[in-house]
């Protein structure tokens, strides 16, 4: 516990009697210089009544406590010397002097102390504040106002006399609280439970308590944390750490923050549990007839780097074939040239995987389709039959639907120029079809070959979707020298254009 002592600086109208209180021996010193003394004599300055038989009260300003405001009050006395000479001797002729202190508008006093015919020094304590019941505040004290008053049991005059009259402030200041850290436990990959406990308050509870952690020693509340607010006292507490890496050191330590400070408890380490890598697959590319370059990437190590990378594929969602590499491979995107097991014109899905001491994991599949094998002989013309805007090729574009839905189409000949000359076989294999997105309808996809008689039915694509174009892929494998594709659809619709695959079939 500490003290500070506040001594009189002014005179205070408020709860004084102006007549009964003189400035003696000297009336050019003021009221309350008579009373700050240090030292107690009868050779300095001090108060006198001696006119007035029921005595009268004078009242004195303080200046504002110094001490640090952090801290708590646990009383305040005011202290007083006095003494009375000339009482006659008359035994019920007693004289008292009465110590209060001025708070606000209104006055509380203390027991009222006997004078003597010797200095005499008394105290009052104020362990509360008497006006509202609870403990001082430093604000309080700050306009506080103190005093004695003079009272005779038998109105005899008397010569009464005051110095050293001044209030001693006992407080006890805080400091910051006292924090332990406990290891840290529920660890797994990414989340943890930090745990801490306040084992002293420093004299005030703390507002705020929690834990900070870095992978680089000695957090601070500067770098992560996770923190609640509140009153707290002693006890012990626990913080969930979230966010964590896989197969990383964290450094953690526990903390408080009161009105003095904030205090951290000692450093504890943990490491978080590793996990297998993630992956994910990307669209393959240069996709070639019977060789292809597939794409994955390593997004996340899982706390040590991967021993294998690669790829499996197959003819349906199934690991059948498989293409790897062996190695200390860190978080990114990597490739692998598949050269074995693939097929021309022929679908296949492929994963990503990569795999470390903890296991493997896996990328989604992905669908790509080989290309088809063949070219296009010198001298074969496309030639498409429809209306050509210069952007796409539209049927019935301008026609006005009158609530009925009418049939619009158009026919795509592969060889019309050079018909009569051509001179070989071919097998279309493939026939991939491109059209604007639109809100609704559903194209329809015809062949003739050979100058057959009638249209059959390859296929069909919606036309609808979210994205701005269609695509589909119709596997015809249809033989023959020479072939009419119809594309028909109920009202209109936009044909951005196809691309055949095929391959030569000998000659006639």
């Amino acid at each position: 516990m500490s003290t500070e002592i506040i001594r009189p600086n002014a005179d205070s109208a408020t709860g004084s009697s102006s007549d009964c209180w003189e400035k003696y021996p000297s009336a050019t010193v003021s009221k309350f210089q008579c009373v700050d003394e240090t030292t107690h004599n009868d050779l300095t300055d001090y108060l006198t009544n001696d006119t007035d038989p029921n005595g009268g009260y004078t009242c004195f300003s303080f200046p504002n406590p110094t001490s640090s405001r952090i801290s708590k009050i646990n009383s305040i006395k005011v202290y007083f010397c006095i003494l009375t000479a000339g009482i006659d001797n008359s035994p019920d002729n007693v004289d008292y002097i009465l110590p209060f202190v001025y708070i606000g508008s209104s006055r509380y006093s203390g027991t009222r102390r006997e004078s003597k015919a010797a200095w005499t020094t008394y105290s009052e304590t104020w362990t509360t504040n008497p006006k509202t019941g609870l403990a001082w505040t430093w604000t309080e004290l700050d306009a506080i106002l103190a005093g004695i008053g003079a009272v005779n049991d038998d109105e005899g005059n008397a010569e009464r006399k005051c110095t050293q009259l001044y209030i001693s402030i006992d407080y006890t200041a805080f400091s910051i609280p006292t924090v332990t850290s406990q290891a840290v436990s529920d660890i797994l990959s990414t989340t943890a439970t930090g745990n801490g406990n306040i084992t002293a308050t420093g004299g005030i509870n703390a507002t705020k308590r929690g834990v900070c952690w870095n992978t680089t020693g000695s957090p601070t509340v500067a770098d992560d944390v996770f923190e609640e607010s509140g009153d707290f006292g002693t006890g012990a507490f626990t913080a969930d750490l979230t966010e964590l890496s896989p197969g990383v050191k964290y450094y953690v330590k526990a903390y408080a923050i009161n009105e003095a400070g904030t205090s951290y408890g000692a450093e504890v380490n943990f490491t978080t549990d590793k996990v297998a890598p993630t992956v994910t697959t990307q669209s393959p590319t240069d996709v070639l007839a019977t060789t292809v370059t597939a794409n994955g990437n390593i997004t996340a190590l899982g706390g040590e780097n991967a021993t294998v990378r690669g790829f499996q594929y197959g003819l349906t969602q199934v690991d059948t074939w498989d293409a790897h590499d062996d190695g200390s491979f860190s978080a990114g995107a990597y490739t692998k040239a598949i050269t074995s097991n693939l097929v021309a014109n022929t679908t296949y899905w492929i994963r990503a995987y990569a795999t470390n001491s903890i296991g493997t994991s896996y990328g989604a599949w992905v669908q790509f389709q080989t290309a088809a094998v063949g070219t296009i002989p010198t001298g074969t013309k496309l030639d498409i039959c429809s209306d050509y805007s210069g952007y796409t090729y539209q049927l019935q574009r301008s026609e006005t639907d009158d609530g009925s839905a009418y049939t619009a189409y158009f026919v795509i000949s592969t060889d019309l120029s050079n018909k009569s000359a051509l001179a070989f076989y071919k097998r279309i294999l493939d026939l991939h079809l491109y059209f604007n997105s639109v809100a609704s309808g559903t194209a329809t996809i015809e062949v003739k070959r050979d100058n057959e008689a009638v249209w059959q039915a390859v296929g069909s694509v919606a036309l609808t979707g979210t994205a701005d174009i269609i695509i589909k892929h119709l596997a015809t494998r249809i033989y023959g020298k020479h072939f009419l594709f119809k594309i028909s659809a109920a009202n209109k619709f936009e044909f951005l254009g196809c691309l055949f695959q095929f391959v030569p079939g000998g000659m006639r």
